[in-house]
């Protein structure tokens, strides 16, 4: 059990950063943070789940270029999550993070929208026998626009 939890941190460290990297100051300009709810399936399953997170978009002058990224996080449960999985191995478990990578302006302009991403499932890093991620589709809506990033230490953490 003790393991199962130190890897649920690494993990979880891992989602954090994957597709997270920040433009550099110098070059961007953050335009907005869109948090965000909906539900997410993996393409390959019909089995859907909730999930909530955010969006960071920066536009790059020199390059002239948008960069929309995010992911979300089904972590309601998460203890129980953990133990169902170890204790039925092969039933079907939502992935943990879906991440979004190069998205458009006009794909989160409205109040809901539906878009792509990949799904990370717990212990896929050292789970050989299932791939580590697979197509994702999320219907989303948006919670809260905001012109600056929160102030809270998750995210003052991802901008170091």
């Amino acid at each position: 059990m003790r393991h199962q939890i130190v890897i649920l941190f690494v993990v979880l460290g891992a989602a954090l950063s994957s597709c997270q990297e920040k433009p550099a100051r110098e070059e961007s300009k953050f335009v907005e943070f869109i948090e965000i709810t909906g539900i997410c399936r993996e393409n390959h399953v019909k089995q859907g789940a909730e999930y909530s997170g955010s969006l960071e978009h920066w536009y790059d002058a020199r390059k002239g270029r948008h960069k929309i990224y995010g992911d979300v996080h089904n972590s309601a449960g998460m203890v129980e999550r953990v133990l169902d999985k170890e204790a039925n191995p092969n039933n079907y478990h939502p992935p943990y993070t879906v991440e979004f990578c190069d998205l458009t302006p006009n794909a989160v302009a409205r109040s809901g929208f539906t878009i792509d991403g990949l799904s990370k499932s717990l212990g896929h890093d050292t789970d050989t026998s299932r791939p580590p991620q697979h197509q994702a589709t999320c219907h989303l809506r948006v919670v809260k626009r905001a012109d600056r990033l929160p102030d809270s230490p998750r995210w003052r953490r991802r901008q170091s």
